[in-house]
């Protein structure tokens, strides 16, 4: 939209609040028979993520890359991330080039973690985290 086009040309704060989906590249089968998607990271976006090793293959992945992209096309400085995930994106070994690219450009502000059943239809055998970020 035009007037978005305009607050990214004039450097105005811009804030993502995401819930990206949290499939991965992974074939795999959960205990309640729910299977992922196995094409469903192959994204135009996860071609542009030559080095960003493992998480690449993380559609959640994917959304932070296109807002560093986003941030530097239109050198913001105003930048703010609210972002729903699952904890693997601040500890998990397979992020690590990805957070390496990530954290020169956004500061952890604040986040919580909390369990995944907080949302409907969810197991609860694992975390999920709330996470705000800043430019910096």
């Amino acid at each position: 939209p035009q007037g978005l086009k305009d607050a990214l040309e004039q450097n105005k704060p811009i804030i993502f609040l995401i819930n990206p989906p949290y499939a991965t590249a992974a074939n795999l089968t959960t205990e309640s028979g729910v299977k992922n998607k196995e094409n469903c990271v192959s994204t135009m976006v996860q071609s542009q993520m030559k080095n960003f090793g493992k998480a690449s293959a993380n559609l959640y992945a994917q959304f932070l890359y296109r807002i560093m992209m986003i941030k530097k096309q239109y050198n913001l400085t105003n930048v703010h991330i609210g972002l729903f995930s699952p904890t693997l994106f601040l500890a998990g070994s397979g992020w690590k080039i990805f957070r390496e690219h990530f954290l020169k450009d956004f500061a952890f502000n604040n986040g919580v973690q909390f369990k995944a059943s907080h949302f409907a239809d969810v197991a609860d055998n694992w975390g999920i985290s709330f996470s705000i970020w800043n430019s910096g």
